[in-house]
């Protein structure tokens, strides 16, 4: 009984060691929010964008994306920063530092890398949402020392969501809405869904 006791106490420690590693800054509702707003944005794309050149509709295409990026992002940020200000214990705030750092240069080479492309090669912007999405992937797998099982599902969807488009994405003007709609709405929507289910709902 005393081994069956010890085992118990050593697991039981074991779980609370865990949940103590456990970042919790990010929620369900600000991710939703933005999975949401790319599937409105992929669903009117093509009401918004009304270039009748591939070179004018990409800038377009990447205007609009870019727009929804900035709003998604605001939404979790936002929503961070709220709660690493009213975070009690120090150790919470010192894993959202940790968590925008590791996010912080995905974001920037995707942006330089939508740029450098605009710049040099506009004839492969249809290359466009699977390289963000690629970028967001390798953020979303730094952060696995907080978020194990949900960073490996979230990076490993938008990796595979890539690759797909990728490969099947017609390789010609204009982009289809649908495919940021998938690929990015999807992918928040997943991400929501995780985080309550394995995070909040056991609050």
């Amino acid at each position: 009984m005393r081994i069956e006791e010890a085992m118990d106490e050593i697991d039981w420690i074991r779980q609370s060691v865990a949940r103590a590693q456990r970042f919790d800054g990010i929620r369900a509702l600000p991710t939703l929010g933005s999975g949401l707003l790319a599937i409105a944005a992929a669903a009117f794309q093509s009401r918004w964008l009304v270039a009748v050149d591939d070179a004018a509709y990409l800038q377009q295409y990447v205007g609009l994306w870019s727009l929804v990026a900035g709003c998604s992002l605001a939404f979790v940020v936002i929503d961070m920063v709220m709660r690493y200000h009213a975070s009690p214990t120090a150790r919470q705030r010192r894993m959202t530092r940790e968590v925008l750092n590791v996010l912080t240069p995905c974001l920037c080479v995707g942006a330089l890398l939508t740029a450098g492309l605009l710049r040099v090669a506009p004839g492969y912007g249809w290359m466009l949402p699977s390289l963000w999405a690629y970028c967001l992937a390798l953020g979303i797998f730094a952060t696995r020392p907080m978020l194990p099982f949900i960073a490996s599902v979230c990076g490993s969807y938008y990796a595979a969501a890539a690759t797909v488009w990728l490969l099947a994405a017609p390789q010609a003007m204009p982009i289809a809405g649908m495919g940021m709609g998938i690929l990015f709405g999807g992918g928040q929507c997943l991400s929501a869904g995780l985080l309550y289910w394995h995070l909040e709902r056991q609050e």
